[in-house]
């Protein structure tokens, strides 16, 4: 009888564990067939997957035996969270898995954007050296929106401090901030120096939420 069903890719150390312990099914592709899904998860008492596998309360009705659906990384949009409940199913989330790989993959695509990196290296690989024509722009005393001030959203802001860049935050619902860099002293980062520093607003239409 299988213990933990995987349907999707997710490996690594986390896995390897699970299956020194379990039986564990791993069948990535199998998401991608419904009927064959619900036949592979008869039976077994976790669920684990991304962002592909339909956890609808035809697939969970199917498993009477599930106790818990683990979603390996963020967001539940693809499990009925509600019919979990009513059936006694845990589901569970890894929110900060990627959060400080998006983060520095943000960094990257704007710096990428602001020095033009990609179309200058297409026009290299021509043969051309245009240096003017991709000079763009530096990052410093530039004003950066962020919609969501959520876990990556902070991390992103906490990542502009050292290049002076203001920070704009909006979050429905709650407060409204800028935050701008504090000069950072000779001395390194000790205590708050080379801190941000956050300005709170009043919210008004539109307004979103602090990055302090």
């Amino acid at each position: 009888m299988t213990d933990i069903l995987i349907s999707e890719n997710i490996q690594g150390a986390a896995v390897d564990a699970l299956s020194s312990r379990f039986n564990v099914l791993f069948t990535p592709d199998v998401w991608k067939t419904p009927a064959l899904l619900a036949e592979k998860a008869k039976g077994c008492r976790a669920l684990i997957v991304r962002n592909e596998t339909q956890v609808n309360a035809a697939l969970m009705s199917a498993a009477p035996e599930l106790l818990v659906v683990g979603r390996a990384g963020v967001g539940l949009d693809n499990v009925d969270v509600k019919f979990a409940e009513q059936a006694g199913i845990v589901v569970t989330s890894t929110p900060d898995q990627n959060a400080i790989s998006v983060a520095e993959l943000t960094m990257g695509l704007m710096l990428s954007l602001a020095r033009f990196i990609p179309a200058a290296d297409r026009d290299t690989e021509k043969g051309n050296w245009n240096r003017k024509k991709f000079t763009g722009m530096e990052l410093y005393g530039k004003t950066l929106g962020i919609l969501g001030a959520g876990k990556i959203g902070y991390l992103t802001a906490r990542r502009q401090v050292p290049w002076r860049v203001v920070r704009q935050s909006y979050m429905a619902g709650r407060r409204s901030g800028v935050c701008k860099a504090r000069p950072q002293s000779a001395g390194g980062m000790a205590g708050n120096q080379g801190r941000g520093e956050c300005v709170e607003r009043e919210p008004g239409p539109g307004s979103g939420a602090s990055l302090a």
